[in-house]
């Protein structure tokens, strides 16, 4: 079996957020390569699935570099990247089929802006644990909607496990993958793809993370109003806000990217695999309880405590498109946000959307609560 091996010529992202793509690589010398070689080695790991070829796109990126210790596994791959290589998606799964499951894995679902990337950090300060942050191959199907039929149901959850194998090499006792929020439009995927695998939501106030993607945006977003294409592209990350007429503003954007994910929670908690939910305010007070306890339900049980953990004192996303010396907003802005008209208008697109949906609800199966 064989695979193509490409040096690249150039990066052609259009911005540090966009998901992954083979079209974020201008490619050059192609040559044939032995399909096992590349996927045996520890330095090559899934990108993205190229559709218009039905091939694996795979990246190799220096020895040197931990990708678990990269606020985001995409953007990590991008930026290192080495050689790209590709290998027809049936051959692929079929060599991924020889390879074992990781011992214990937790997929780690969440509304985004909500501390899923310093809860990664911190799991990686255990020992026992790799956590890896947003590997985007998982984004790209996410992203296609959860309306999908049977045969491709079945290519999707093939390819979700042979990604997850080729992740989870490693000898640790537990591996985490945490996902940008989209996927957990197909946890319900992802449980049948690894039987074995728990799954956890992480959450926040929606109001703290509507003033953070705002944040991001930088501008005021009391006057964005989404024209017809913007509306358009909002929908692969944020499919509720169809349910909101339009126009549509930043507001709903917000409502409709927090709501998606904590919808899908809560229609999914009861199913096997779900092992709960954790807020962000309760794991930022507990610290070290909320994160034993978290270990404890994914069956990690660890002969001594846990200490302070250092991620807890940093930027979980320095030098990163998203670290906080990056997101400066000017002061009008930060004032615009600070107001109570952000809550309202976010608690009114909620309702929108979703009548039992409120910005500070605690979802049913939330542990580590404060008392």
């Amino acid at each position: 079996m064989t695979a193509f091996s490409y040096s690249i010529a150039s990066r052609n992202k259009s911005t540090s957020l966009a998901t992954a793509s083979m079209r974020d690589f201008e490619l050059e010398d192609e040559c044939t390569v032995g399909a096992d070689e590349v996927l045996n080695t520890d330095t090559t790991t899934p990108y993205c699935v190229d559709a218009e070829t039905g091939r694996m796109i795979l990246v190799e990126t220096p020895s040197t570099l931990d990708l678990s210790a990269q606020p985001f596994f995409y953007s990590a791959q991008y930026q290192y990247a080495k050689r790209v290589f590709s290998i027809d998606l049936d051959r692929f799964n079929a060599a991924c089929d020889r390879l074992a499951d990781p011992r214990r894995l937790l997929l780690i679902h969440s509304t985004g802006r909500c501390g899923s990337t310093l809860l990664t950090n911190a799991l990686n300060e255990v020992p026992e644990v790799s956590a890896i942050s947003e590997p985007d191959v998982f984004t790209q199907f996410s992203m296609a909607g959860g309306q999908i039929d049977r045969e491709l149901r079945a290519v999707l959850g093939r390819t979700y496990r042979s990604c997850i194998r080729l992740l989870c090499r490693s000898p640790h006792a537990l591996h985490a993958i945490k996902f940008r929020s989209i996927v957990c439009e197909h946890s319900d995927l992802l449980s049948e793809a690894m039987p074995a695998a728990l799954q956890l939501f992480v959450y926040r106030n929606a109001i703290d993370v509507a003033a953070s993607t705002a944040r991001i945006a930088g501008h005021d977003p009391s006057t964005w109003i989404l024209d017809q294409t913007q509306r358009r592209g909002w929908l692969s990350l944020a499919p509720l806000l169809a349910s909101i007429d339009a126009p549509a503003t930043a507001y709903d954007v917000y409502a409709a990217l927090w709501a998606g994910p904590v919808l899908r929670y809560i229609e999914r908690r009861c199913e096997s695999a779900w092992i709960g939910a954790l807020r962000y305010e309760d794991l930022a007070t507990n610290r070290g309880r909320t994160i034993e306890e978290l270990l404890d339900r994914c069956g990690l049980k660890r002969n001594e405590p846990i200490g302070c953990f250092d991620a807890f004192f940093r930027d979980s996303q320095a030098g990163t498109h998203l670290a906080l010396d990056t997101i400066n907003p000017h002061s009008a802005l930060s004032e615009q946000l600070a107001s109570p008209e952000l809550g309202r208008r976010i608690r009114d697109s909620l309702l929108r959307i979703d009548d039992a949906l409120v910005p500070d609800m605690v979802l049913p199966g939330t542990f580590g609560m404060t008392a």
